[in-house]
């Protein structure tokens, strides 16, 4: 007896030991609150009042500081932290102190007491709910990742648009300069006798094409604006937004290709495993070991009785409930289901590999055109100088000189269109294979 009692206060230590190196890890991810989130919107907007600009990385960071899902994300780490640590405390034993005093009729009875137990079974309940907390750890944490990476690629195409919306604002009031001096010249040679009124109205109605379609495009602009803010959370202060060099690059060769919600499915796959295993050894009977200690003190002068004894039980049962087809039966309910979890996730790898072929597709496509955009608007911009030095000598009609002209503002606008399309399916592969976007979040 004297030997397993050894054996069980060397169980216990140990099991201390293990507690209080889970409780000397680092401290929990802070989740941020609206205290948080005011504090890093007032840094930004202190940066944006002394650069008068909104910065990319400014406004991504502010994404990743402000945004609810992240937070919701930070909440659930520090839950998935708080569910290990408490199974971790299940391995302790169970201990227990108790104290009485009485008093009757001048006679003073106490006792105290102090027990200790712990019990361990086949199929442990506490071994399975850390083998499952060690897995749903690593399912939060991917889950945060890709989480930052969702909102950083959210927030950039955002800017992307609002960067290549002011573009096209930027061609059009130059196409709108062009014409008001073309309108001038008209106007000049209409009085002289050397223009028509229809050449002069064609003009007009032309120049109040281009004030609608700057309207739209201002419209747009700011719509584009408020939706950004509204993801970032904070107040627009009106900035101009910088403009980045984009870089083209060439098409990667994808040799092992990584996609973090295929992999937060391979570990949710894991755990169903491990809920499976144990509903398989629930089926056969339940072994446990177990080992109680108690020690009680009494003083009872009503009896004039005085001692203290201690009592140690070791215990080993054997058991297994007669009907037992409900288990069964779940069992394999529980298998089939794993079955075709098993067959949806292949299937969703296939799924991944057909997306990623068809993004590299669509971006080689697209690098492809965007050489013939070049091209063509380089040939459009000479050829609207002809035109226009044709037209001051009068060789080019007035409709002519219009037609030439809108050709090269269509192809300068599908040109830049063109190459924030292919920026954008370049972070879109970067987002599939759960890479940084950008190279930096």
């Amino acid at each position: 007896m004297k030997l397993i009692k050894k054996l069980f206060f060397v169980i216990i230590f140990l099991w201390f030991g293990i507690v209080f190196l889970v409780l000397s890890s680092p401290p929990p991810i802070n989740v941020g609150g609206s205290n948080t989130k005011e504090m890093q919107a007032g840094r930004l907007r202190s940066q944006c009042l002394y650069a008068e600009m909104y910065f990319l990385n400014d406004l991504i960071n502010q994404g990743l500081t402000s945004s609810t899902s992240i937070m919701r994300s930070n909440n659930a780490i520090q839950n998935s932290i708080d569910s290990r640590l408490s199974n971790y405390l299940d391995l302790l034993p169970t201990a227990s102190f108790n104290a009485s005093y009485v008093d009757p009729g001048g006679y003073q009875d106490y006792s105290s007491s102090l027990s200790i137990s712990k019990y361990l079974y086949l199929n442990e309940p506490t071994y399975f709910n850390l083998r499952r907390s060690a897995i749903d750890r690593q399912i939060v944490e991917l889950n945060h990742e890709n989480r930052r990476k969702e909102i950083a690629r959210d927030i950039l195409f955002s800017y992307i648009n609002i960067i290549q919306q002011e573009s096209n604002i930027r061609i059009v009031e130059e196409n709108l300069d062009q014409q008001r001096r073309v309108y001038e010249q008209i106007q000049i040679q209409y009085e002289s006798g050397r223009r028509t009124l229809f050449d002069v109205q064609n003009i007009q109605l032309d120049t109040l094409d281009t004030y609608i379609q700057l309207a739209d495009l201002n419209s747009s602009l700011q719509s584009q604006r408020e939706n950004l803010f509204l993801m970032l959370n904070m107040e627009d202060q009106g900035y101009p937004f910088e403009i980045i060099d984009f870089e083209i690059l060439p098409v990667p060769t994808i040799t092992e290709p990584r996609n973090l919600t295929i992999e937060m499915n391979e570990l949710s796959m894991s755990m169903s495993k491990i809920n499976l295993t144990q509903q398989y050894i629930n089926q056969y009977p339940s072994l446990s070991v177990g080992y109680s200690w108690s020690t009680n003190a009494l003083n009872r002068w009503s009896s004039n009785w005085h001692g203290t004894y201690e009592v140690g039980t070791f215990l080993i049962s054997l058991s297994y409930p007669i009907f037992n087809h409900g288990s069964n039966i779940s069992y394999r309910i529980s298998k089939r289901a794993f079955n075709l979890e098993q067959l949806v996730l292949e299937d969703e790898k296939n799924r991944f590999s057909l997306e990623i072929n068809q993004i590299i597709n669509d971006l080689n496509r697209m690098l492809q055109t965007y050489q013939l955009h070049l091209q063509r608007l380089d040939l459009t911009r000479t050829n609207l100088r002809m035109a226009e030095e044709r037209y001051m000598l009068g060789v080019l009609s007035n409709l002519e000189l219009i037609d030439t002209r809108n050709s090269y503002l269509n192809a300068e606008f599908q040109t830049i269109n063109q190459f924030y399309s292919i920026i954008r399916k370049q972070e879109e592969l970067n987002f599939a294979l759960s890479g940084k976007i950008l190279g930096i979040w």
